[in-house]
């Protein structure tokens, strides 16, 4: 599907803001992991355990490819704006009081779970896709949270570090950490039906 010039001009900024976020995020890693003795490879390790960061990276190549013409899938995009959303919910709820970012590491904090995902919301809705999102399309978008849950399990076992307090197997029961991960995919769930009603609802407005 063609797109308007409002809609490429949207997409540009989103474009460059989001990139801007995540390539932030990486220099700070790589400098922080630099500063404390270790090695450039220890950043970027360090750095692609983060779900939001994945997912920003995830939201961003779709929004690159859309804005150079190349068409992109509606269900994945679908998937990508459920869990875009849910890295902001997620942080603003739970995360967000338990550290105090300043200086660059603050504005990597906005980016990442603020603008990024209020400029998804406000592409999903101003542009939703052309044709109706089934309801069913969210078992599909759930593989992606699963499949980060037994990277990062697996990686912290490797690693010995866990990216989130709520998943921490050096600190947290077994079992906890199984409850914890059932809230956080339900609340996925939740994001995502909420993301398909309102895509459809837009379709017919």
């Amino acid at each position: 599907m063609s797109m308007t010039t409002k809609e490429k001009a949207f997409l540009s900024i989103f474009c460059l803001l989001a990139w801007s976020g995540v390539f932030l995020q990486l220099y700070l890693s790589i400098a922080t992991s630099l500063e404390n003795d270790k090695t450039l490879i220890h950043g970027v390790i360090m750095y692609t355990g983060y779900f939001t960061v994945l997912t920003n990276i995830f939201i961003d190549v779709l929004v690159t490819l859309r804005v150079t013409g190349v068409s992109t899938n509606n269900s994945v995009r679908g998937c990508a704006t459920t869990a875009i959303l849910l890295v902001g919910i997620v942080y603003h709820f739970v995360l967000k009081d338990i550290w105090e970012p300043t200086g660059a590491q603050w504005l990597a904090d906005v980016m990442l779970h603020y603008v990024t995902p209020i400029l998804s919301l406000i592409y999903w809705i101003a542009y939703p896709p052309a044709n109706k999102v089934s309801i069913t399309e969210l078992f599909k978008w759930l593989l992606y949270p699963l499949a980060y849950l037994l990277y990062v399990l697996i990686r912290g076992e490797i690693v010995n570090l866990y990216p989130y307090p709520f998943i921490d197997l050096m600190v947290l029961e077994g079992a906890q950490v199984f409850v914890n991960s059932l809230g956080i995919s339900l609340s996925f769930i939740v994001i995502g039906t909420a993301v398909t009603l309102l895509a459809n609802w837009r379709r017919n407005s």
